[in-house]
């Protein structure tokens, strides 16, 4: 009995130990927890840190706006989130906020976005007890393409 040649390349293939590269969703695929919760883990990382009082905003978040969704399935998202935007840019960051924000648009009814996912914004911004100015550019991006204005956060109303 004869054995066949096979590429070696096919067989060496499939035991590589090579990691796969993980596939990123579009914006314009991604499901309204999805896209939220991208929304989420930028403004988390606008500081360069993700606190554990952010993260129990945005769980509270996606129970209020999605009272039936799956947590392990959005954390899920919110790990894939995150591992996507330490990949990019400070520049590349800014071009997917605006991708998810156009998302955002088309995947939540305006009454949503203007109430109780502004409402959750504001809440995630002062969760760590600190306004950071990459959380305010970010949040001024988001007022501006959702055409919202996320009140509460002025000094004054801080202390």
């Amino acid at each position: 009995m004869q054995w066949e040649s096979k590429p070696q390349g096919i067989i060496m293939g499939l035991f590589s130990r090579k990691e796969k590269e993980p596939k990123f969703t579009h914006p314009m695929d991604m499901s309204p927890v999805e896209v939220v919760t991208h929304l989420f883990a930028i403004v988390q990382l606008a500081d360069n840190e993700s606190a554990y009082e952010e993260r129990k905003v945005w769980a509270n978040a996606l129970s209020d706006m999605f009272p039936i969704h799956s947590s392990e399935r959005a954390d899920q998202f919110l790990n894939d989130a995150f591992t996507k935007l330490n990949q990019l840019s400070q520049f590349e960051r800014e071009s997917f906020l605006v991708q998810i924000l156009n998302q955002i648009k088309i995947a939540l009814p305006q009454d949503q976005i203007s109430g109780p996912l502004k409402d959750h914004l504001r809440h995630l911004i002062l969760a760590d007890g600190m306004i950071m100015s990459g959380e305010i550019d970010a949040l001024q991006m988001i007022e501006k393409h959702l055409g919202i204005k996320v009140d509460g956060l002025d000094e004054e109303e801080l202390f």
